[in-house]
């Protein structure tokens, strides 16, 4: 009898096992999809304020609650540019995301001079 209880014991605790570590991976996993959630808004709200405040070359800096972002836009052509955003959290974490603008209303008035 008793190496049955034994084994009954050692499976109960290897499930234990099993489930603590399940929910170790399961809240590992949760953090970094919050992580790239908040990476994301981070990257589309600095693109919203870039295009809000006129779409401007250059450099330009926005804080947010949970982090940073720079855009850096640079001229390639008539009515075209390069757009590039970094987004950095307060943990140190990043995401870039980069992009070619063209402005319709400039490169109609570049076709028709």
């Amino acid at each position: 009898m008793m190496p049955i209880a034994a084994a009954v014991c050692a499976l109960c605790a290897g499930l234990v096992l099993l489930m603590v570590g399940s929910y170790a991976v399961h809240k590992q996993n949760a953090a970094l999809h919050e992580q790239s959630i908040q990476l994301e808004w981070t990257l589309q709200n600095a693109e919203k304020k870039w295009y809000q405040e006129g779409k401007q070359p250059g450099e330009q800096e926005y804080v947010f609650p949970t982090g940073e972002a720079v855009v850096v836009s640079t001229i390639t052509g008539p009515g075209t540019s390069r757009v590039m955003i970094s987004a950095e959290l307060e943990g140190g974490e990043r995401r870039s995301h980069s992009f070619s603008y063209e402005s319709v209303q400039e490169s109609f008035e570049s076709i028709y001079k």
